[in-house]
C-alpha cells in the first residue's frame, strides 16, 4: 500500500458467495448535478471499474501485484476498442467505449475466460 497519495476517500470491499469480492459504491441521497459530479470521483469510478472485472481477477488476493497486473492485462486484451466515430456509433455493441459498458455486453464471454474456461 501507499503507492499513491490518499485522496481522503475510503474504498471498502465485501465478499459475496455468489458474486465474489466486490467494492462498495458509496450511496448518495441527492440527485442532479451533485450526483453527476459524484459519479466522476475516484471513490465511485474506481469501484465500478473493479466490480466490472471477472470474479477470478477480483478474487486475486495475497499475491504479488504483478500477478494481478498480468491477469488484468490478459483480460483487457479481450475488450474490443469501439470508439465513437461519426455515424458508426450505432454499430457499437455497448452504449459507449467505457470498460464498464463493454463489460455488460461481454460479461458472459469474460466469465468463461477464467481459470475453468481456459
Amino acid at each position: 500500500m501507499g503507492l499513491v497519495p490518499n485522496l481522503h476517500t475510503k474504498i471498502t470491499h465485501y465478499e459475496s458467495k455468489r458474486l465474489g469480492r466486490r467494492c462498495t459504491i458509496p450511496p448518495m441521497k441527492s440527485r442532479g448535478v451533485t450526483s453527476t459530479l459524484r459519479d466522476h470521483t475516484i471513490s465511485v469510478r474506481g469501484p465500478r471499474l473493479f466490480n466490472c472485472l471477472p470474479a477470478h481477477i477480483r478474487g486475486i488476493t495475497n499475491r504479488p501485484l504483478a500477478v494481478f497486473k498480468l491477469a488484468l492485462d490478459k483480460q483487457l486484451k479481450s475488450v474490443p476498442d469501439q470508439p465513437g466515430c461519426g455515424s458508426y456509433v450505432g454499430l457499437r455493441a455497448a452504449s459507449s467505449n467505457s470498460l464498464v459498458d463493454q463489460a455488460l455486453i461481454h460479461q458472459e464471454a469474460w466469465s468463461q475466460t477464467g481459470p475453468r474456461g481456459r
